[in-house]
């Protein structure tokens, strides 16, 4: 059966994307010993690991965590500034 046989409400043309679960909260991109500066350009041999392997390694976080951490961080900031302008309404209506 060719494709043009086959009806469209049948075709699978929006595959589900492929996943990788267990990926770590953190990475780091392993830049290897540097002796001078230099930019990332000039680099060879770069790899990725779960774990800092030398000084000079760059640690890079997964979005979607640090999107979680910081709408938990908005919503407590917005609680704490909602609490100080109710202290504060309480002591202005107090004069």
């Amino acid at each position: 059966m060719t494709t043009e046989q086959v009806p469209a409400d049948e075709l699978d043309t929006d595959p589900e994307p492929l996943k990788c679960t267990g990926a770590p909260e953190r990475i780091f991109l392993v830049v290897g010993d540097l002796d001078q500066d230099c930019t990332f350009d000039e680099l060879a041999d770069v790899t990725w690991c779960s774990e800092q392997i030398g000084n000079q390694d760059i640690e890079y976080v997964r979005a979607d965590t640090v999107a979680n951490a910081r709408k938990v961080l908005m919503d407590e900031n917005m609680r704490l500034l909602n609490e100080l302008r109710a202290m504060y309404d309480e002591k202005v209506s107090q004069k």
